[in-house]
């Protein structure tokens, strides 16, 4: 059993290995560009420090979402839950909610486009349906 978790602590260790290193590199790039722009350079030092500060606000955000997610009794996390985590940055939180406008106009889209099922009117004197008024139900072809 111990070889197991042994085995389990590899891999997990590995895996936040690769998310460190998937943040530096994402972070050195950054750094890279706003250095062009801005006519500076940063040391690899500071590239370091501003790396494991980025992971390390990573991390907290995904506790927060997860929490907010688990106080609403929801497995899921949801658009609401960034909204709130975001709430104190006003630019961040506008940029938040237009993403959000964005995707859920997208999704009514596909609504839209979805086949809607055919409904047929159906008579109160049909012996089958003991209806008391003309109504519509779901044809289910």
């Amino acid at each position: 059993m111990d070889d197991q978790n042994a085995s389990d602590d590899l891999e997990t260790l590995t895996h936040v290995q690769h998310l460190k290193a998937a943040v530096h590199y994402t972070v050195a790039k950054i750094c890279e560009e706003t250095g062009e722009e801005k006519h500076q350079t940063f040391s690899r030092q500071s590239i370091a420090t501003i790396s494991e500060l980025t992971y390390r606000q990573i991390g907290s955000f995904a506790e927060d979402l997860e929490l907010f997610a688990r106080h609403a009794k929801r497995s899921m996390v949801g658009i609401d839950d960034v909204k709130l985590l975001v709430r104190k940055s006003l630019p961040l939180a506008n940029h938040i909610t237009q993403l959000a406008e964005t995707l859920s106009s997208g999704t009514e889209e596909k609504k839209k486009k979805k086949p809607q099922r055919r409904k047929k009117k159906v008579s109160s004197t049909d012996p089958e349906l003991n209806y008391q008024d003309n109504s519509t139900v779901e044809n289910i072809d």
